[in-house]
């Protein structure tokens, strides 16, 4: 068997989880036996995704941006695109749930016997008209589709139903992580916290884009107990988004400018995570954030909302807590993870045990590919 030529099919260029996902497996993938090209819907320039890709050897063929109003459009440069590209690819392996049935079915016109539709999240958008149109364009995407794959059990259930779950036809990829790039490191921590004035601090720390699905008020209102509680506690939030204003507004009218730290989109997470005590996500929703196993790699205890998979506790150190239970409770027990921290070094290993090193996923996925150019 050749070299296997795979197609991922993106809304635009990734940010975050998904974009975190490809990176890591295009990475640790063997090029010498499968190639990873994009599709991304976006502006022609050049991006910092399209550079990293590249120096692997990949394609990113660039469509107009996604406009509502424009379906017409997209419909008809993914059909020219399949016609004249089409018999170059064995695999297209789909992220863009929402238009699947279109280029999946475009791309099964085509000639392309495999088609992948992955599932990366538990709810369809977190803007409810959104979710209401979405619900109706994926209703065929099963059939579009013939290979289903998820992040997590929770997101496969969501995508594909328990019975697809139950009868084995959802392959789990984990969303894994360099675990040698994450593990704990003290002198990084000294360092870093030194540089970021937090060496006396209590740092709580978030990753993730200033959206809605974050819910970074509500984290932000646990932050003014945990404050009240204890003067040396910083909120470190590391991303960017829509609501910045608007988080930025409601620090500012908690008294909090000088202990929340917005930190923007960051390239050295990995060393951020060493300087905070503990990590918290508050979302209202996720698949499974591969952020959570970053942060676990490092040795963080972390507290979770409960509308997350459980799947993704790896570690002892894990508190999942529901939103519906006050803001006060919320403190305390963030608060007492810190306290009861002891020994971040060995939290890498248990990581990679539970099947989330990358370099073991990137394999696996390897194999699967393998697999499904054999029922050929």
């Amino acid at each position: 068997m050749g070299k296997i030529k795979v197609l991922h099919v993106l809304a635009q260029r990734p940010k975050g989880g998904i974009g975190t996902f490809l990176k890591n497996m295009q990475a640790n993938i063997d090029t010498s036996k499968v190639q990873f090209d994009y599709i991304i819907c976006d502006s022609d320039e050049t991006g910092e995704f399209d550079t990293f890709v590249e120096k692997f050897g990949s394609k990113v063929h660039i469509l107009s941006p996604l406009k509502s109003n424009k379906i017409f459009r997209y419909i008809s440069e993914v059909d020219t695109f399949f016609k004249t590209n089409g018999s170059e690819y064995d695999i297209v392996h789909g992220h863009l749930s929402s238009l699947g049935v279109i280029y999946l079915s475009i791309a099964s016109k085509y000639g392309i016997k495999h088609r992948v539709i992955h599932s990366h999240a538990t709810r369809l958008s977190d803007k409810r008209l959104n979710e209401f149109r979405n619900f109706f364009t994926e209703l065929p995407l099963k059939k579009a589709a013939n290979i289903y794959f998820a992040c997590s059990k929770k997101a496969g259930e969501h995508k594909f139903g328990k019975k697809n779950m139950d009868n084995n036809k959802v392959h789990i990829i984990n969303n894994a992580v360099d675990v040698n790039k994450y593990r704990f490191d003290t002198e990084k921590r000294v360092k870093l916290r030194k540089e970021l004035n937090l060496e006396d601090k209590i740092v709580i720390g978030n990753v993730g884009r200033l959206s809605n699905q974050k819910n970074l008020l509500f984290l932000i209102d646990v932050f003014h107990r945990i404050y009240d509680k204890d003067k040396k506690a910083v909120l470190m939030l590391i991303g960017d988004g829509e609501l910045f204003t608007t988080l930025k507004n409601k620090v500012d009218s908690l008294g909090l400018k000088n202990a929340v730290l917005f930190l923007g989109k960051r390239s050295d997470v990995d060393k951020l995570l060493q300087a905070m005590d503990v990590f918290v996500m508050t979302s209202l929703y996720e698949g499974f954030p591969l952020v959570g196993v970053e942060a676990q790699c490092s040795g963080l205890p972390c507290v979770f909302s409960n509308t997350i998979t459980k799947e993704i506790k790896v570690t002892d150190g894990c508190e999942f807590l529901s939103l519906k239970e006050t803001k006060e409770l919320w403190a305390s027990k963030i608060l007492n993870l810190v306290r009861e921290n002891s020994g971040r070094n060995q939290a890498y290993k248990l990581v990679a045990n539970a099947g989330y090193d990358i370099k073991k996923e990137a394999e696996k996925l390897q194999r699967l590919y393998h697999k499904i150019m054999e029922k050929n």
